[in-house]
């Protein structure tokens, strides 16, 4: 993954940064601009935020905390749902424009 080449795009283009997600290997996009590994096995929800400027953010689920480790960036985990989306949120804080994609065959 080109992290500086990704920023630079996302400052052109206007967005505040890009969110990748994957939850049961159901975006074999992120998985291949992110570089990682497409058989491992995963069972809980991953996000990637790489800013537009900045330090990326990992958030991971406690049981696999390990699931981005081969990236660059700040690690954040949390353990259920609530916790989930109290650490996406403080993640994401006030960004209004967020690149996202979708596997509509995934």
């Amino acid at each position: 993954m080109d992290l500086q080449a990704i920023q630079e795009k996302l400052r052109e283009e206007g967005f505040d940064g890009w969110l990748f997600f994957d939850h049961h290997h159901r975006d074999p996009i992120a998985y291949r601009v992110l570089g990682l590994e497409a058989g491992r096995h995963v069972s809980r929800r991953w996000y990637y935020w790489i800013p537009a400027t900045g330090e990326p953010v990992k958030l991971t689920h406690r049981i696999e905390h390990w699931m981005l480790d081969a990236l660059p960036g700040r690690k954040v985990v949390y353990s259920g749902w609530r916790e989930q989306r109290e650490r996406l949120g403080e993640i994401l804080n006030d960004q209004m424009r967020i690149a996202m994609q979708y596997s509509p065959t995934a």
